[in-house]
C-alpha cells in the first residue's frame, strides 16, 4: 500500500498522492477528531457538571486529566499489540474502546460513572495517538509523508474547534461574544494546527527504524501524556496563584525553549525514506549526513 512510484538515484522519488493511502489515513483520523471533540465538550462542560454534581475544583481537575493518566500504560502497551495483531486491527480495537468509553461518559448520572468513562475512553486515547500517526507514515512516500502524518493531529483541533463552538451555546452570553469567542480559538487552533502540533507527530513517527517505531511513538506519546496530565490538573492551582496571563506567559517561555530546542538539535528529515532514518540518527554524525544529503540534491 506504498504511495511512492519510483525512486532515482538521488532518492528524490517521483511520487503521488495514492488515493487509496490517503482514504485510509482519512479513515485512521477519526478517531483523532473525535477525541478532540470531546476534549473540547468537556472543557466547555465542565462548569456545568461542577454545579449540577456539587463537586470540588480538585475534582474537576482530576475528572479533566484522568483521561491522560488512563492514556499512559496504553501507550506503553499500543506498539507491542500493534506488532502482534497488525495496525489496522490496532485501530478498530482503539475505536471500540474509545466508543465504550463515550457511552458511559454521555450516560454517567455521578461522578464515579464520569469518571470510569473517561478512564476507559483514555485507554482508547492511548492506542489511536500511537498507531494513526505510525500507520499514516508507514503507508506515505517522503514526498507526502509530513501531510497525511499531520492530518490525525489537524483532525484533534478540527474537532476540539467544532466543540469550542457548540459548547459556547450552552452558556448565556450575547451573539456577539460567542462570535468573537469562537475567532479567537480558531485562530488559536490555526497557529497550532499548522506549526508545532502536527509536526511533532510526523517527526516523532519517522524518526525511528521500522522494528521499533511502534514502541518508540509509545515512549514519545507517553511523555506527551504525562505533559498534559500536569498541565490539566494543576491549570485552575496555577492561574489561581500567579493569574491567568501569568499562566500564559509561562507557557509561552516553555515554548520558546521548546523552539531553540527543535532549532539547535535536531536533523532535518524532509524529504528521506523511513529506510534514511538510521542514518540519520546512527553512527554518521549530523554534518556528515547533511553534507551528504546536500551533494545528492546538487
Amino acid at each position: 500500500m506504498s504511495m511512492e512510484k519510483e525512486t532515482n538515484g538521488n532518492g528524490n522519488g517521483n511520487s503521488f498522492l495514492n488515493k487509496h493511502a490517503c482514504a485510509c489515513v482519512l479513515a485512521a483520523t477519526i478517531i483523532s477528531a473525535i477525541f478532540g471533540y470531546i476534549t473540547g465538550v468537556m472543557a466547555g462542560a465542565l462548569l456545568f457538571i461542577k454545579e449540577e454534581l456539587g463537586i470540588t475544583d480538585m475534582q474537576v481537575q482530576l475528572l479533566a486529566g484522568i483521561l491522560n493518566v488512563c492514556a499512559l500504560p496504553a501507550c506503553m502497551v499500543a506498539g507491542r499489540t500493534s506488532d502482534y495483531i497488525g495496525r489496522r486491527y490496532t485501530i478498530i480495537l482503539s475505536a471500540i474502546i474509545f466508543f465504550l468509553g463515550s457511552i458511559l461518559m454521555g450516560y454517567g448520572p455521578n461522578f464515579p460513572i464520569l469518571m470510569i468513562g473517561r478512564c476507559i475512553a483514555g485507554f482508547g486515547v492511548g492506542f489511536a495517538l500511537i498507531i494513526t500517526p505510525v500507520y499514516s507514515a508507514e503507508i506515505s512516500s517522503p514526498s507526502y509523508r509530513g501531510f497525511l502524518t499531520s492530518l490525525p493531529d489537524v483532525s484533534i483541533n478540527a474537532g476540539f474547534l467544532f466543540a469550542i463552538v457548540e459548547s459556547s451555546k450552552l452558556g448565556e452570553e450575547p451573539l456577539w461574544a460567542i462570535v468573537f469567542i469562537v475567532v479567537v480559538m480558531y485562530v488559536l487552533v490555526a497557529f497550532v494546527a499548522i506549526g508545532i502540533g502536527p509536526v511533532t507527530w510526523v517527526y516523532s513517527s519517522e524518526i525511528f527504524p521500522l522494528r521499533l517505531r511502534a514502541q518508540g511513538l509509545g515512549v514519545c506519546v507517553a511523555v506527551n501524556r504525562v505533559t498534559n496530565v500536569a498541565v490539566v490538573t494543576s491549570f485552575i492551582s496555577i492561574y489561581k496563584t500567579i493569574t491567568l496571563g501569568g499562566t500564559f506567559f509561562m507557557l509561552v517561555g516553555i515554548n520558546a525553549l521548546a523552539w531553540w530546542f527543535y532549532y539547535s538539535f535536531l536533523p532535518e528529515t524532509k524529504g528521506r525514506s523511513l529506510e534514511d532514518m538510521e542514518t540519520i540518527f546512527g553512527k554518521d554524525s549530523k554534518c556528515e549526513v547533511q553534507m551528504k544529503f546536500g551533494s545528492n540534491n546538487a
